[in-house]
């Protein structure tokens, strides 16, 4: 009876050891990935210029961009997209529809070619600047369900008629909206 209680109670002897175990396991996995995050976070803040991002047209020419040295995504790209235009890309999956949006956003800058906005070199702008005139809707934009103006009402409930036709205006969605 004895050797069999101390077969019963051995169990929960070693369930603080085994939590212990486990605790440890979990707080260095913590610490692995708080040493990739600060990594990341010491990585040198990518140069841009300190040009304001001038009004006009967008134009790449032979404009090249590639992730991986041996595998090109872009080829020679020759685009113009019209100062206030409103611009879709379109194309099949993987022919860098993504890579040419995140060259304008700023986010891709190791491009061979010239992307110009307003005649300035995209190098040369500063990113705030950039970001301040230049947005990217990407594929996974949401909808909520309803109307657009309840989509709209969203950022401000009690916006008027007046005011959303104006947000709508300076996104260059009136002329769409109404011909639906």
């Amino acid at each position: 009876g004895g050797c069999l209680m101390i077969i019963l109670l051995a169990a929960d002897f070693f369930i603080p050891m085994r939590q212990l175990g486990s605790f440890f396991h979990i707080a260095m996995n913590g610490m692995a990935a708080s040493d990739k995050i600060f990594h990341l976070l010491d990585l040198p803040e990518p140069q841009h210029g300190g040009k304001y991002c001038p009004e006009g047209d967008i134009r790449c020419r032979s404009l090249h961009f590639s992730y991986e040295p041996e595998r090109e995504i872009l080829h020679g790209v020759e685009l113009t997209i019209p100062a206030g235009g409103f611009v879709s890309l379109v194309g099949a999956s993987g022919c860098g529809k993504s890579t040419v949006s995140a060259i304008l956003m700023g986010r891709n800058r190791g491009y061979t070619g010239s992307v110009t906005l307003g005649g300035t070199e995209l190098r040369d702008i500063a990113e705030q600047s950039l970001m301040a005139h230049i947005t990217y809707v990407g594929h996974q934009s949401y909808l909520f369900k309803g109307t657009v103006r309840d989509n709209l009402q969203l950022g401000r409930p009690s916006a008027e008629d007046p005011a959303l036709w104006a947000v709508l205006e300076q996104v260059k969605l009136v002329d769409f909206l109404r011909s639906q």
